[in-house]
């Protein structure tokens, strides 16, 4: 599964508690359990990694780098984030409600790159490969000035099987499209 009781006792108390008691009813019994979701809110501005960007010159080379902004975002949602350390790997679907605090215009997928790499850095999952996250189904982006914040959602699929397309290609045995 890609943790352990050691790697979980870092967690808060309440993410703690829930986490332990799904992996000891692990085990093979009548009454196995494993871990279907893990909830948390991040009660800050969202931002992205890619606005301002900051280019910093390594030997010869150029390097881009993300902002400040994205940095401080990154280390102050740290304490919000429950399972850190545990570098979990099952495929998942990652879905999240982003709060914004002004109505601008701002790029989905890149709000959604950033919470994946922040899960990624503090080791909430292993990496954010196609394998371990599935989908992104359900995210968008709303607009709360009094209350910034992400309200994020890791559902575990199916005990670790993953959701395959229907027939070739997602279509059915006949050609046509599957399920229309």
């Amino acid at each position: 599964m890609g943790y352990g009781k050691r790697d979980v006792s870092r967690l808060g108390s309440a993410a703690q508690q829930q986490i332990l008691q799904k992996m000891n009813n692990r085990g093979g019994g009548k009454g196995e359990t494993e871990l279907q979701e893990i909830r948390f809110v991040i009660p800050l501005n969202p931002v992205t990694k890619k606005n301002s960007q900051r280019i910093v010159k390594c030997g010869r080379y150029r390097k881009l780098i993300p902002s400040e902004a994205y940095e401080r975002y990154e280390e102050d949602a740290k304490p919000f984030l429950p399972g850190r350390g545990l570098k979990l790997n099952r495929p998942c679907e990652v879905m999240a409600l982003f709060y914004m605090k002004t109505r601008r215009k701002v790029d989905l997928t890149n709000l959604l790159e950033a919470l994946d790499d922040t899960l990624v850095k503090h080791e909430v999952l292993e990496d954010d490969n196609s394998k371990i996250i599935v989908s992104h189904d359900g995210s968008r982006v709303l607009h709360d000035p009094k209350n910034p914040r992400t309200e994020v959602m890791i559902r575990f699929l199916d005990g670790g099987k993953r959701h395959e397309p229907v027939g070739k290609h997602g279509l059915d045995e006949s050609g046509g499209n599957a399920g229309v």
